[in-house]
């Protein structure tokens, strides 16, 4: 204060008067000497000029019960005897020589006393204190210690049958620095939804992704049971370390798990059902199908267009029907479903193929006489409670990529068709957009990659939004064993010079109108030809014929309104732009001929419409040099 002095502004704590009446409570000891030390430093032998301790400690132990029991310990100097020592918080009382302050290393007010905490209390504990703690831990029990490296060893595997169904029995344990721990009592314990497991390897962590595996898995007394896809998560998530054994358990061990890795199957390959001729690279593709067949998983076939996925499926089919009496379900655009159709009676005429299409379909006709259903993709979509109710052994989604929004209506009637195997065939690469690379496998092999918030978290962010590599190289580790897709390019030793292959569609409804009108207003020519001594009309039957054609290629021909193209139906052109879909995604070259100037005016339109660069050849082209320049 100007002209009188520095005052504090802080205010005093109230004063004790120090009388023979004042009695102190021993947790208030503390506070209460605190607050007098001056006054207390005046009493004879209050304070001792002595302190006996070296210094204070927490010993962290786990109890048979599973429980912690966290004791202060104290380590007193030489000379001093604990029993005459009474310990007060951050005080202590020698004995006939007064207080002392503890100076080194003060313990947490809340284990100043020996605490125990029991299974409800741990998972905080762990989760957020003895971090805080750890200055003061003097003995910390090893099952409270997080290991230092983790492996998991393979002991034993056997291979069983159960329900038509392939699954594998194991015995695994965890080995860490500190011991081993079996598989099933982790799993024991991740299915009791613990977070932690204090073992004699150390304290687990069952938050971990890397024991994601371990859900829906079943086990009992030390032994495993596996399907084949989840020894092969195992094998592709964690380092799985073989038994270095001679033994006969070892030796079929070791044999087992070469199978899984190599894709081998013991089964003989019999394509004698088959009425054609496979290639290297398709007989490669048919035996690697098969594998995944009789190991209850599913693949998606991604090969060029033109490389035979139709034909490597047929002869899965083939391979499968000699399995046993089984029904199989074939989906396809409506565009391709008479080209299914003809390859199936020509190359695998020992099976009854159902055609499911049309006004006049019936299920319970297929059901009671039909092996293999053909329907399309719409058809399945308002028949999806029919379809869904039969059991499938193979189910086969041709262009799969038709499905890869998981919020559409296709995408959802998929996941309910029920099959032992399902083989998405997609000539186009479905790695470009993540999202939709996890709805395909959601169809294909659900629950194998996981859920949408931590495949985004975990894959999505870090390669479609850092670039990672090592992130990408991790997830085409995980999906590569499922997705097989071989390149023009890759097999071209293995092609012949020319496969031709003829596709047969519908006439759209306003196609078919259009033609019936044509036929009646020409019935003339009918009545000519029928008649013996008239001359035959050449040129009206030509000029018939290719009217007739024009309709079969685009309405807009025969409607001369070709600015307008999209406004009417043409299966023909429908068919033609999902080649070309499926070409371009797969960096192809495409060659289209037509007999009409106009049909190939309505193909420039639509490329142009799409931004997709062409060069045009007709015979009013003047520079034809230059637009072969363009196109090669």
């Amino acid at each position: 204060m100007k002209n009188i002095g520095f005052y504090s502004k802080k205010e005093k704590k109230a004063s004790f008067v120090i009388n023979p009446n004042i009695k102190v409570k021993k947790d208030e000891i503390g506070s209460f000497i605190d607050s007098n030390k001056e006054k207390l430093e005046q009493i004879e032998g209050f304070f001792s000029e002595e302190n006996p301790i070296d210094k204070v400690g927490l010993s962290l132990k786990v109890t048979s019960q599973n429980e912690i029991l966290i004791k202060p310990k104290i380590f007193i100097k030489d000379g001093y005897d604990l029993e005459n020592i009474i310990f007060i918080y951050d005080y202590g009382y020698l004995k006939d020589k007064g207080f002392f302050k503890i100076s080194k290393n003060i313990l947490p007010k809340k284990y100043i006393n020996e605490k125990i905490l029991k299974e409800d209390e741990i998972n905080f504990f762990i989760t957020y204190e003895i971090e805080s703690v750890k200055p003061f831990i003097v003995f910390l029990d090893k099952k409270l210690s997080f290991p230092k490296y983790f492996d998991l060893y393979l002991e034993k595997i056997e291979k069983k049958k159960k329900r038509n169904k392939t699954v594998f029995i194991a015995e695994m344990y965890y080995k860490s620095n500190f011991g081993k721990i079996n598989l099933y009592e982790i799993l024991k314990a991740f299915n009791e939804n613990r977070k932690y497991l204090l073992s004699n390897a150390g304290c687990i962590s069952l938050k971990d992704k890397r024991f994601n595996y371990l859900k829906n898995l079943k086990g009992r007394s030390n032994r495993i049971e596996l399907t084949t896809l989840d020894l092969m998560r195992l094998l592709l998530f964690e380092n799985v370390q073989i038994t270095k054994s001679h033994s006969e358990e070892a030796i079929n061990t070791k044999n087992i798990l070469e199978e899984i890795k190599n894709f081998k199957s013991d089964k003989y390959i019999d394509l004698s059902d088959l009425k054609s001729s496979l290639r290297p690279y398709q007989t490669i593709g048919v035996n690697w199908l098969f594998f995944l067949y009789t190991y209850n998983l599913s693949a998606l076939l991604c090969d060029d267009m033109g490389l035979g996925k139709t034909h490597q499926a047929m002869a899965l089919i083939s391979l499968v029907k000699k399995e046993g009496n089984f029904k199989y379900l074939v989906v396809c655009p409506t565009s391709v479903i008479y080209h299914w159709e003809n390859l199936l009676k020509k190359y695998l005429p020992s099976i009854k193929v159902f055609v499911f299409h049309g006004s006049f379909r019936n299920i319970e006709k297929y059901e009671n006489e039909g092996e293999l259903l053909l329907t399309s993709y719409g058809i399945l979509r308002m028949e999806s409670k029919k379809i869904s109710k039969i059991k499938f052994e193979i189910a086969i989604f041709d262009e799969i990529q038709i499905a890869k929004n998981k919020n559409s209506l296709t995408h959802k009637t998929l996941k309910k068709v029920n099959a032992s195997m399902r083989l998405g065939l997609s000539g186009t690469p479905i790695e470009n957009y993540l999202i939709e690379l996890k709805a395909i496998f959601d169809l294909i092999l659900p629950s194998y990659l996981p859920q949408d918030a931590i495949f985004k978290e975990d894959f999505i962010v870090p390669i479609e939004k850092n670039s990672d590599k090592t992130t990408k190289k991790k997830l085409n580790k995980i999906i590569k064993p499922f997705i097989l897709r071989r390149k023009k390019i890759d097999v071209l030793k293995d092609l012949p010079e020319k496969t031709e292959e003829i596709s047969y569609v519908d006439l759209s409804k306003e196609q078919e109108e259009i033609y019936l009108n044509i036929l009646k207003s020409k019935n003339q020519i009918i009545d000519v030809l029928k008649n013996k001594n008239s001359n035959i009309p050449y040129m009206h039957i030509f000029s018939l014929l290719s009217k007739l054609k024009q309709v079969c290629d685009h309405p807009s021909l025969i409607l001369n309104d070709v600015d307008n193209y999209e406004a009417h139906e043409s299966g023909k052109f429908e068919l033609l732009l999902e080649l070309l879909d499926e070409a371009f995604q797969s960096n192809q070259k495409v060659v289209i001929f037509s007999q009409y100037l106009n049909m190939l005016k309505i193909i420039e339109k639509h490329l142009k419409k799409n931004d997709i660069k062409y060069a045009s050849i007709t015979g009013a082209t003047k520079t034809r040099f230059l637009q072969i320049k363009q196109f090669n």
